[in-house]
């Protein structure tokens, strides 16, 4: 019995990480955004999702993940995640009118980039590597996106 309760975590994918594996992102939580020692250097990564939101579920589960994207993620920024059906404030303040939507802050908080819809591993990555890397001090998204 317990033989086939562990193969049946494991199919599920609730067992244990596996070696290799990403380790789980730490999402802060809306409040965080206001927090005066968030900063610390590091811009921000602000997901807006909601619980009923398939797009929102699908880059939880298909691009988080990702090594590449999950390891970026962790090491460049401070991640924070706001369900717009809980924080309708903080929803509001930023305009969100779709979900998802990734907005950048630099460490100052000031709005770098602004994504809204799905977004898959390599357009993630990219927007990760213009707002980790300082390039949207110099130039556009756009002209940033044409020249990758």
């Amino acid at each position: 019995m317990a033989l086939c309760l562990l193969i049946l975590c494991l199919l599920c994918g609730s067992g244990p990480a596996l070696a290799g594996e990403p380790a789980p992102l730490k999402w802060m939580g809306p409040a965080q955004l206001t927090d005066p020692g968030r900063a610390a250097g590091r811009p921000a990564l602000v997901y807006f999702s909601a619980p009923w939101c398939y797009l929102c579920r699908k880059m939880q589960r298909l691009v988080f993940p990702d090594p590449e994207v999950s390891a970026m993620m962790s090491r460049e920024f401070d991640l924070v995640m706001v369900d717009i059906s809980a924080a309708e404030k903080v929803a509001e303040q930023y305009a969100i009118k779709q979900v998802p939507t990734v907005i950048f802050l630099s460490p100052a908080g000031k709005q770098v980039l602004r994504l809204t819809g799905y977004l898959d591993r390599k357009r993630l990555t990219q927007a990760m590597r213009f707002v980790a890397g300082g390039a949207w001090r110099t130039q556009d998204w756009e002209s940033f996106r044409s020249s990758q």
